[in-house]
């Protein structure tokens, strides 16, 4: 990158490498040569019909007329209409996509938490300086963004989420647990219909193209 790029560009450059970091093609395969995925697109309905493989970390989804579709982690995109029980470790969420509802568990993270508040306060007082109030203002929209996705306690009932994790699969009870996740704050529903855009698209490309 050129030393003299804006710190608005370099802001940019971060924000879309973090959006778009997962994008690659898998490059893992299973035993008959299927492809393994990763932050595959999927609705309630295709994760409560998952299964685990018992010796890797790996799931199914099997398909009426297509391959099964392997993968490791999904993206979904929900609606909270109640809260769970929430604990020391979990905050836990009662879901709901139109496709089905689940109970969601994110993990509290008070550690990377307290390391993202403790950045903050270091940003913050760096902003002081003349110098440094435009890097210090893109780093400060930063550390918010990223805390904004690992604070469970911001979630509200009635939020629209998009979900970065996995199936949870105890005894005959499926849930989903959270790794990350971004509170749709649009008034409109466009968020909503770009997710359910790529959610069609990466299902019409990969339906029948499971092996290499």
């Amino acid at each position: 990158m050129a030393m003299n790029a804006s710190t608005c560009d370099v802001e940019n450059r971060l924000e879309n490498f973090v959006i778009r970091k997962n994008d690659s093609e898998s490059t893992d395969f299973t035993k008959t040569g299927a492809k393994i995925h990763d932050s595959i697109p999927l609705t309630f309905a295709h994760i409560q019909r998952a299964t685990k493989d018992p010796d890797s970390d790996v799931y199914m989804i099997s398909q009426k007329d297509n391959e099964p579709i392997y993968f490791r982690t999904c993206i979904a995109y929900a609606f909270v209409f109640d809260y769970g029980t929430h604990n020391k470790s979990f905050h836990k969420f009662q879901l709901d996509d139109s496709t089905g509802s689940l109970e969601a568990s994110i993990a509290n993270k008070p550690m990377k938490r307290h390391q993202i508040t403790c950045l903050h306060k270091e940003v913050t007082a760096l902003a002081s300086s003349e110098g440094n109030k435009e890097i210090a203002g893109c780093l400060i929209r930063l550390l918010e963004t990223a805390m904004e996705c690992i604070d469970p306690s911001l979630i509200m009932k009635g939020n629209s989420l998009f979900l970065l994790g996995r199936p949870n699969l105890f005894r005959d009870k499926v849930g989903f647990d959270v790794f990350s996740f971004l509170i749709d704050s649009e008034d409109s529903q466009n968020l909503e219909m770009a997710f359910a855009d790529h959610l069609l698209d990466w299902h019409n490309k990969n339906s029948s193209t499971q092996h290499s």
